[in-house]
């Protein structure tokens, strides 16, 4: 018992019913009660107060006739109204009788992860959404492996194939017409800063273009990021 009030995560047991049978301080905590003794004498249906949705309530119930759930993310209410985010890991405990005594489990509280995560859902979203709005083809591509690890709009147009056929594909067989080895940026140390260059399409064919190439560190990794436009008309001009 002590070692449960104590706990840094909610542990509860519960009814059936939707009653709370036990409650450590963290769980009355998490929820916005003053104590577990408040929360357990408050809360007379689960189900109702402090499920967001009636679906996942049974969406739980469900998941439990089959087994033990661990880290079940779900939404729950707290006492003011404020919605948030929990990692359920919970079992159904059944008499010897084999009928359903209580529920007994664990709850943490992810609401600072999950908004994290939406966070970060948002800004590549947004970072997809102005990639795509460019004329200029850009890529993103692995220094060590030659790679493509990203590519927009525009680039996979120029290049006449899906964006899907092209990321994972070796730069200088797809893209670049270098051979391996001769990389003019990994290999030769060279810097192209607004250079006329080839692009190699998916046909074979070739494309002139006008390229920069810059080293950048994305979430701790190196990377290479080629920017480039069409420079056709002009050069047949």
């Amino acid at each position: 018992r002590r070692l449960i009030e104590h706990a840094p995560i909610g542990g509860f047991r519960s009814s059936p019913s939707g009653r709370f049978l036990l409650a450590n301080t963290r769980l009355a905590e998490m929820y916005g009660y003053g104590s577990a003794h408040e929360l357990m004498e408050e809360v007379h249906d689960i189900g109702i107060q402090l499920y967001v949705d009636a679906a996942e309530r049974e969406m739980v119930r469900s998941e439990l006739e089959r087994g033990p759930v661990d880290g079940l993310e779900i939404r729950r209410r707290s006492k003011d109204g404020t919605v948030i985010w929990v990692s359920l890991s919970m079992r159904a405990v059944y008499d010897e009788q084999g009928t359903l005594a209580y529920y007994e489990g664990f709850s943490l509280d992810i609401t600072h992860k999950k908004t994290a995560e939406q966070a970060l859902r948002s800004s590549v979203d947004t970072q997809r959404a102005i990639m795509d709005s460019v004329d200029a083809g850009i890529i993103l591509i692995d220094p060590d492996t030659h790679t493509i690890q990203a590519i927009n709009t525009a680039a996979a147009n120029m290049f006449g194939a899906p964006a899907e056929g092209i990321v994972g594909k070796v730069c200088h067989e797809y893209l670049c017409p270098a051979e391996v080895g001769c990389c003019p940026i990994t290999d030769h140390a060279q810097s192209v800063e607004r250079s006329e260059r080839v692009l190699l399409k998916a046909d074979g064919s070739r494309l002139s273009i006008l390229k920069t190439v810059k080293s950048v560190v994305l979430n701790g990794r190196p990377y290479l990021l080629e920017s480039f436009m069409d420079i056709t008309d002009l050069k047949n001009a």
